[in-house]
């Protein structure tokens, strides 16, 4: 975000011209002034926009994605549908934690932290042409 703002500002923007000497500190006074909302997964923060429709939105988002695995599995046996779309997912991780970036593990797309859910063994991935990518339990 930081990088975003120099770039918006040509240069010319710094934190402590706002009067604070970390530009995490500003990031966390802005959340809590309700502007955004501050996730934090190991040593990655980024930000989102306050979900209205929290159920819980509080729960900490696991640091290793071996433990976010077993959550996904909770998800679709409480969706309870043969196929659920990876996108159905994902929003679901993003109600329980408030926010969700698959990129905090190392992932470029959603699909691909999936994909290393199927390697482990926790679900099954699938295809449909008319609505795309989903999962299941096997």
């Amino acid at each position: 975000m930081k990088q975003k703002l120099i770039r918006a500002y040509n240069g010319n923007f710094d934190q402590r011209d706002y009067g604070f000497e970390k530009f995490k500190t500003m990031m966390e006074n802005g959340e809590k002034q309700g502007y955004f909302v501050l996730n934090t997964a190991g040593l990655r923060d980024w930000l989102t926009l306050p979900q209205t429709n929290k159920r819980n939105g509080n729960a900490e988002l696991p640091d290793e994605v071996d433990t976010l695995f077993p959550e996904i599995v909770t998800i679709l046996r409480t969706l309870d549908q043969k196929k659920v779309l990876l996108s159905v997912i994902k929003q679901a991780l993003t109600e329980k934690y408030g926010g969700f970036d698959e990129s905090v593990y190392g992932y470029n797309q959603f699909k691909q932290l999936m994909e290393e859910g199927q390697r482990q063994g926790f679900f099954k991935l699938g295809m449909d042409d008319k609505q795309g990518a989903y999962a299941f339990l096997p």
